[in-house]
């Protein structure tokens, strides 16, 4: 799945679909190579908190490729008491910047997801990227989602959102939509897959 980031075999296929415009692989590793210029000085730490899953898309795979230990938090509180020293990845325009894309450890990255406390403490669950993509994989290998478009109403920050709205699709060669959706019937694009917690639906 990375390669498609770090190799030029996929830059004129369509990645994803954001307010009706279509950017290929090739615009989006522009965005990320500007984005990972930015925080390629800071923190190992790295916190990220984005309500738009286009800008999220941007900033995570700008942390991969930084090589960066990944904290998603919807609640910057809960995170703040954890006590772990991070910088937020803030902001969303990123200058044009000649950072190269290469091929990052999957096996080091690590991907902290935290809970929302709503119960006890807020806990981290651990991912690594190798992790993430194999679960992308597997469950493209128990559906055929080919040439679908995937869309969800769940935050790519949440696990489920990661696994099923960014992993799924890019293992299996399908387009992302990025708004986040609530009620399928206000989509108008066709041959879509929407990731609706705990289901799915085929359209």
């Amino acid at each position: 799945m990375l390669e498609k980031f770090y190799t030029d075999a996929f830059d004129n296929e369509t990645a994803l679909i954001n307010n009706n415009a279509e950017f290929k692989f090739k615009d989006l590793k522009a965005l990320i190579s500007s984005a990972a210029a930015e925080i390629k000085n800071k923190k190992q730490n790295i916190a990220v908190s984005e309500s738009s899953n286009f800008n999220f898309i941007i900033k995570f795979f700008a942390c991969i490729f930084t090589g960066k230990n990944i904290y998603l938090a919807a609640d910057l509180k809960n995170l703040s008491e954890t006590g772990i020293d991070y910088d937020l990845f803030s902001g969303t325009e990123f200058k044009p910047a000649d950072f190269k894309l290469n091929k990052p450890d999957e096996n080091s990255i690590i991907i902290n997801f935290l809970t929302s406390g709503s119960s006890s403490s807020p806990k981290i669950i651990r991912k690594s990227l190798s992790n993430l993509i194999k679960e992308g994989e597997d469950i493209n290998k128990a559906f055929n989602f080919k040439g679908l478009t995937a869309a969800s109403a769940v935050s790519m920050m949440h696990l489920f959102g990661m696994t099923f709205h960014l992993m799924t699709p890019l293992c299996g060669g399908m387009k992302i939509y990025t708004p986040s959706i609530f009620y399928p019937e206000s989509l108008n694009i066709k041959n879509y897959v929407s990731f609706l917690f705990p289901a799915c639906r085929l359209f």
